[in-house]
């Protein structure tokens, strides 16, 4: 039984590990301060740069799945926009009556897309 609470023990820390790496990568503390640290902690200094290696590649592929969200969700409202757009214009120019420019989804979607892209651009390996 000691066994299993020690294996539990083992995996509670290395996910406080994870955390606090992937935490100073995130405010921007420099790698190599990071790994002088884990050092200073008893890990070996080819496993400690392997790590925090690890630690941001998984990061940055966390942040390029978001930003590729924001590029998808914008194409769709700017489409739509547009859709509602044409769609209502065609109605009201073969019937007569008034239509729905739909800018703020076309605005929005455009936004959001292009935000998407530069942080997927940044953060994409």
């Amino acid at each position: 039984m000691a066994t299993v609470q020690s294996s539990q023990e083992d995996i509670e820390k290395a996910h406080a590990l994870f955390d606090a790496t992937a935490s100073e990568l995130v405010k921007g503390v420099n790698k190599q301060e990071i790994v002088s640290k884990l050092v200073a902690r008893k890990m070996k200094e080819k496993i400690a740069i392997k790590f925090v290696d690890k630690v941001e590649q998984g990061i940055n592929q966390a942040f390029a799945k978001k930003y590729k969200k924001h590029m998808i969700y914008g194409i769709l409202w700017c489409v739509g926009g547009t859709l509602v757009t044409i769609l209502t214009y065609s109605a009201a120019s073969a019937r007569g009556g008034t239509y729905v420019v739909a800018y703020g989804a076309v605005v929005f979607g455009a936004v959001d897309f292009f935000r998407g892209l530069f942080g997927w651009l940044k953060y994409k390996n």
